[in-house]
């Protein structure tokens, strides 16, 4: 079967480089123009079936991407929460003295250490995980062929880097709002097979 991947449009904390993972804000504006125009143009491929996060950004993706395909949540696949990050750039983070300590301890382990009030990585993935093999189920019982997914960036690092036959990083798998991962699996490992740029 073929699983595509992507990553719903930019919001305003997206454009700010701020950690948005509970929050739930919509796309801007202008990315809805944009995701409606390369959905016109036929960028994204067409899908049986669109899987996708509980989260505004991610339901109002798939409505301008797939407007007449039948869309399923996956609760499971909302992005990771930042706890006390949440909303904060990287600077702001930086500047507080309660939270430096942290967030630097993070950036050294590359992103395994505890996020304060949040989900660290591994348990963040294990629940992306977790809803892939519900959603390979619905994809399975039903005998659908192409499959996508409008999903958060670190919902998709989380599921490629550990199910990839490329065992790739988690960070490898990082792409832009809008942007996709096309993929085949065989009902054990995915491939990639492309990606979709925003250009």
């Amino acid at each position: 079967m073929k699983i595509t991947f992507i990553r719903h449009g930019k919001t305003k904390s997206n454009s700010e480089h701020r950690y948005l993972g509970k929050t739930d804000e919509d796309i801007l504006e202008s990315e809805k123009e944009f995701l409606q125009n390369k959905a016109t143009n036929k960028n994204y491929p067409d899908a049986d079936i669109v899987f996708l996060s509980p989260m505004t950004r991610c339901k109002t993706s798939a409505d301008l991407i797939y407007p007449d395909t039948e869309k399923i949540v996956i609760d499971e696949y909302k992005e990771c929460d930042f706890g006390l990050w949440e909303m904060k750039t990287y600077k702001e983070i930086l500047e507080d003295a309660s939270l430096k300590d942290d967030y630097q301890k993070f950036i050294d382990t590359n992103g395994e250490s505890n996020i304060p009030c949040g989900e660290s990585k591994s348990v963040f993935t294990d629940r992306c995980i977790k809803g892939f093999w519900k959603m390979v189920g619905i994809i399975q019982k039903q005998s659908y062929e192409n499959a996508s997914c409008i999903v958060h960036g670190g919902t998709i690092m989380a599921i490629l880097s550990s199910l990839c036959i490329d065992n790739k990083d988690y960070y490898d798998y990082s792409i832009q709002n809008g942007e996709g991962i096309i993929t085949s699996f065989d009902g054990k490992d995915i491939d990639v097979l492309t990606y979709i740029r925003r250009d």
